[in-house]
């Protein structure tokens, strides 16, 4: 009797370990309430017990805190917040989909700025990113750090410089895979303050694992009024949500944990893909590696992972700069122990084939 072997997901950047054990208490302890009735927060002067916790984390005004139903919808808010017909979306060159699907729905125009590309790593440059905000005028520049699917972080002078020459447009940080790497902390206390124009998008998708719950949220500036005006929801937000992203917040050891395991993962795909021949593995600050391949071993590339039911992001159909390149999410132990043998062997069977 033949046995089914389920998919292995690695197209999407979801943690398949899974969120903190905690969150999974919170649904199994739901209680009635929480499924019939609204939330009565605002009768304590506040939008949300998530949002009042976000900001004081994050020392800000818990006005100034943005939910979402993850940081897709908050993205769409922005662009239709900010934009319309014949205003200009300025962002990153191999760049996520969605920044232009979206823009598209507003009759706006999507321009790049290049991202400089090293021998293992993209990066960001203000030179390049203000060079093209004086040629487009982008009433919004965005700027997704990490980013998806290069995995490069704009460092904090650089995004220092950019934000102190584009004071006139509203400037959007995407910061959906943010917590996976050390180091390039922002102080987000003093950017919002000194630049109001800013506002910080966020997600508990990523590395909390909460992608099916759907909670995003943002850090807006004085100056972007209108979107906090916008955000308002009248009867508050998704009580299972809140409870499971609050939990997520409290299991800080769990979370670390995390994220040391998935660095530590990333390591083992740039020195073992790395070093098969005819690949190159990009480092990556986010929950993914980009890896590029030679034409000629897509198709074997392809087939092993099929037959193995693994499930990685191609791009051949996305961006022609992007052509015979692999996005994979970063995975269990054991789920990326398996795709580096699957590619390791088919690889080295095909160098044997051509002796």
């Amino acid at each position: 009797m033949k046995t089914h072997t389920p998919k292995i997901y690695l197209d999407r950047n979801e943690i398949t370990s899974g969120p903190a054990p905690e969150c999974l208490e919170v649904l199994r302890n739901i209680t009635q309430d929480e499924l019939s009735y609204y939330t009565r927060d605002y009768s304590k002067g506040i939008k949300s017990m998530l949002s009042q916790r976000l900001a004081e984390l994050n020392n800000l005004p818990e006005e100034r805190v943005l939910l979402g139903y993850g940081s897709e919808d908050l993205i769409k808010q922005c662009i239709h917040c900010y934009l319309g017909p014949g205003t200009v979306l300025l962002k990153p060159e191999l760049s996520w989909w969605y920044y232009d699907s979206v823009a598209s729905e507003v009759a706006a125009k999507t321009h790049c700025f290049r991202l400089l590309k090293e021998r293992r790593r993209f990066s960001f440059n203000a030179d390049l990113i203000l060079s093209a905000c004086h040629r487009w005028k982008p009433s919004v520049l965005l700027i997704s750090s990490p980013n998806n699917p290069t995995g490069n972080s704009i460092m904090a002078d650089d995004l220092h410089t950019v934000l102190a020459e584009t004071r006139q447009s509203i400037v959007v940080l995407d910061q959906a895979y943010y917590g996976f790497s050390s180091g390039n902390e922002l102080s987000l206390t003093y950017l919002l303050e000194e630049f109001p124009n800013l506002v910080v998008l966020r997600t508990f998708s990523k590395l909390y694992g909460l992608a099916g719950a759907r909670i995003g949220y943002a850090f807006a500036g004085k100056g972007a009024s209108r979107l906090i005006r916008f955000s308002k929801k009248y009867l508050g937000y998704n009580r299972i949500s809140e409870a499971l992203a609050l939990t997520a917040l409290n299991a800080r050891r769990y979370y670390q944990e995390l994220r040391l395991m998935i660095e530590q993962q990333k390591h083992k795909y740039y020195e073992s893909l790395g070093a098969l021949p005819g690949m190159k593995v990009y480092e990556s600050d986010a929950s993914f590696v980009l890896v590029a391949f030679d034409p000629d071993l897509g198709g074997i590339i392809r087939q092993a992972l099929s037959q193995n039911n693994i499930v990685v992001k191609f791009f051949d159909d996305d961006d022609i700069r992007l052509k015979h390149h692999m996005r994979i999410s970063i995975g269990t132990p054991q789920e990326n122990d398996l795709v580096i043998g699957t590619l390791s062997a088919a690889l080295t069977r095909r160098k044997v084939a051509a002796a």
